[in-house]
């Protein structure tokens, strides 16, 4: 964390509207499995140890490194476990780095935790779609270039993966 920002922010394609819109990732804090039972009967996915930290300290990492500034984690399942966490963590007081936890216990899979975070019109733009326990090293900047790229030359073009 700390390490110095790199201009993610977009600029509204209208040239009528010049709003800065900054990078948002959406954080799926619950993997709508039950592959890791019994290891996470009693504790989320995305807090279980990898090198002594949880998870989900890899994926905002990540996010962060790559220029995203803003963050909504969806919590399900043991969500008071994940909110307390993070709560209590650093990344709650980033000053360029927002992370907002946004709960529910009715959504069963990625698709009605989307269908959720659309419903709350937080999503100004592209964004980020990425599970909690990512740990990864890829440069998710040159991904997001290249959806740019991508969208320039076919407007229909919604999602890189």
């Amino acid at each position: 964390m700390g390490a110095p920002k790199k201009s993610s922010a977009r600029v509204s394609e209208d040239d009528d509207e010049l709003v800065r819109v900054p990078l948002q990732a959406v954080l799926l804090a619950d993997s709508f499995t039950t592959k890791f039972r019994p290891m996470t009967l009693e504790r989320p996915k995305v807090l279980l140890p990898f090198v002594n930290a949880p998870m989900i300290n890899y994926t905002l990492t990540w996010l962060e490194s790559a220029g995203v500034e803003e963050v909504f984690v969806f919590c399900c399942a043991r969500s008071k476990q994940v909110i307390n966490y993070l709560e209590k963590s650093e990344w709650f007081n980033q000053p360029n780095f927002t992370v907002t936890t946004i709960q529910s216990q009715n959504s069963v899979s990625a698709g009605d935790a989307l269908r959720v975070i659309y419903e709350r019109n937080v999503i100004r733009g592209d964004f980020v779609l990425v599970s909690g326990d990512t740990v990864s090293n890829m440069s998710l900047t040159q991904a997001i270039l290249e959806h740019k790229e991508r969208k320039k030359k076919d407007s229909n073009a919604v999602m890189t993966m």
